[in-house]
């Protein structure tokens, strides 16, 4: 049956409003229990990143954790497919519209009884409604940050929360320098990302470029902006009015390689300023891995980044909420993300520019802040958390 069938549709919206009801008695966690890391973990793509950290540090943190690989279409790759029946605790890192499709079309019964907490991100402030029904499917809900498990909460039953457990991004491993580095050497790289599947809009690299076009002008030094996109062969529509937008300026590169991991980390050690004016984020990937290697990062002062960002170690950008208006249609009209003030950005871009003094004191301030946010101690004890909430109590006499 066609994915894209009327016939399936009718199926997986059956199965998402009452299927969802009939979900077998789950097995409890145990401690010491091996943890299924259930992901894209071969994928470009956010999430497959943070499944990949994420078996990473439960490794570093001694527990047996095994990576459980899901192709695109959702079916299990690798030796993920001969792996279905282990006893284990579920971590999916997929979303509750890909967690419903798994569930009704892949997971076998003894899955469907395994423990299973569900790592979801949403970006506005509330989740979809639909998302109340996968909360069926998981025994706890785990998100990025506080911004997300607020906006998750307000969908789960009342009897249920979104517990926040950050993405262990000190577990991404090795650096590589991506080959052809853009940018004469004298000039300071500005690096702002943009993966156009998750919304042109809300990432705002058309905000990023006015900015640095602002900035540029009035700069005693050169700056070069390397504009980092992914999804463009699936929104060709969206990078083409990207392309169009840069023109032939010679101080603006659109980077579409793709790249790995250590690759896109080598990348952010190359640019000595991070720049974020999203509209809005559940975590935001950029902020946390620059402000975690002493990078000077500006970002809208809206939503997830300012969980880990030091107030007076990044430069946090003035913004005005406005309605959601959103020409992909992967963000629905009814709410409301921050726009940033585009000349409040370019100030902060002249300074970093132009003060390599200041880059490296918010550099350093912003490193500390998110160690100690983010880092491995932090991280392991809020994990240690999760689990605890997992397991079943103890009575007491």
């Amino acid at each position: 049956m066609s994915l894209k069938s009327a016939a399936y549709r009718a199926a997986l919206k059956t199965y998402t409003h009452v299927g969802t009801r009939f979900t077998p008695r789950r097995q409890p966690y145990m401690p010491g229990m091996p943890v299924r890391v259930e992901g894209f973990h071969g994928e470009i793509l956010g999430i497959g990143e943070t499944a990949r950290q994420f078996t990473g540090a439960l490794m570093q943190a001694g527990h047996d954790a095994r990576p459980w690989t899901i192709d695109p279409r959702l079916r299990p790759a690798g030796p993920a497919a001969a792996d279905r029946t282990a006893a284990a605790l579920r971590v999916s890192h997929l979303n509750p519209d890909q967690l419903l499709e798994f569930s009704m079309r892949i997971a076998s019964p003894g899955e469907r009884r395994m423990p299973h907490a569900g790592y979801w991100v949403w970006e506005l402030g509330s989740a979809p409604d639909h998302w109340r029904r996968a909360a069926r499917l998981v025994d706890a809900v785990w998100t990025p940050s506080r911004f997300s498990a607020d906006a998750i909460t307000r969908v789960l039953p009342d009897d249920r929360m979104a517990e926040v457990l950050p993405p262990p991004i000190f577990a991404a491993g090795p650096v590589e320098a991506p080959a052809g580095l853009p940018g004469r050497a004298e000039a300071v790289r500005v690096l702002a990302l943009c993966d156009l599947r998750s919304s042109a809009a809300r990432k705002n690299p058309l905000g990023a470029l006015a900015a640095f076009e602002a900035a540029s002008a009035s700069a005693a030094r050169p700056a070069h902006l390397v504009l980092k996109v992914t999804g463009s062969a699936q929104c060709p529509g969206e990078m083409a009015r990207l392309a169009a937008r840069v023109g032939d300026r010679p101080d603006v590169t659109l980077f579409v390689k793709d790249l790995t991991d250590a690759q896109m980390l080598g990348l952010i050690e190359a640019c000595p300023i991070a720049l974020s004016l999203h509209r809005s984020e559940g975590f935001g990937l950029l902020a946390a891995h620059a402000a975690y290697r002493g990078k000077a990062v500006i970002a809208t002062n809206w939503s997830a980044p300012t969980e880990f960002l030091a107030a007076d170690g990044a430069g946090l950008v003035n913004y005005r909420l406005v309605p959601v208006e959103d020409a992909q249609g992967i963000y629905p009209e009814g709410q409301s993300w921050a726009e940033p003030d585009i000349d409040h950005a370019a100030d902060w871009l002249v300074r970093l520019i132009d003060t390599p003094e200041l880059r490296s004191h918010m550099g350093d301030l912003a490193r500390r802040h998110a160690h100690a946010c983010l880092g491995p101690a932090a991280w392991q004890a809020r994990l240690a958390s999760r689990l605890d909430g997992l397991a079943p109590s103890v009575p007491t006499r």
